[in-house]
């Protein structure tokens, strides 16, 4: 019998260190299980949180369309509705700017347009025209684009011919 009494004591030794690894198994489940379920709720706040500032942004960027809108009918009903300003030098510049073609602004282009007039007055063709104005070196319109060309060259070119007639046309047209 007491080789029984040594194995007892063995048995219980065993089943005791069982006994507390199990113990120590289910106390670090209940600790992992506390360390989830804090997680968790850390996550539900987060998301909370971020769901309501996305609340308060959708909310503040309606807010942001809705004040936009009205400014731009205000901004149209206090245009249509206020008297406009008249500047007396910009109601003349303007009725001159009405008188006068869009590009006969430089000194260069009404001399131009003089000399054009002269020689349609001594009855000259376009072609003679082109002749006499390259023989007195006379600039090509600004904005043309043909301007880097001689007169006769732009007049016999093809694709500048037709461009060239209607410029010396309407330059050697007399207005009032």
């Amino acid at each position: 019998m007491p080789p029984e009494d040594k194995s007892s004591p063995q048995k219980s030794k065993k089943q005791a260190l069982a006994s507390n690894r199990t113990q120590v198994e289910q106390e670090r489940l209940q600790v992992e299980k506390k360390e989830r379920l804090r997680e968790d709720q850390e996550l539900r706040k987060a998301l909370e949180e971020r769901n309501s500032y996305d609340r308060s942004a959708e909310l503040k960027s309606w807010i942001q369309v809705a004040i936009m809108a009205a400014q731009k009918r205000e901004a149209k009903v206090t245009l249509a509705t206020r008297p406009l300003a008249v500047i007396p030098e910009a109601a003349q510049a303007a009725d001159n700017h009405r008188n006068r073609s869009a590009r006969s602004g430089s000194q260069a282009l009404i001399d131009l347009q003089c000399f054009v007039r002269q020689m349609k007055a001594e009855g000259l063709t376009q072609r003679e025209m082109c002749e006499h104005l390259d023989a007195n070196r006379k600039l090509r319109p600004e904005g043309s684009r043909w301007a880097w060309q001689t007169w006769q060259k732009a007049y016999l070119s093809q694709k500048y011919t037709g461009s060239v007639k209607k410029w010396l046309s309407a330059a050697g047209r007399v207005t009032a």
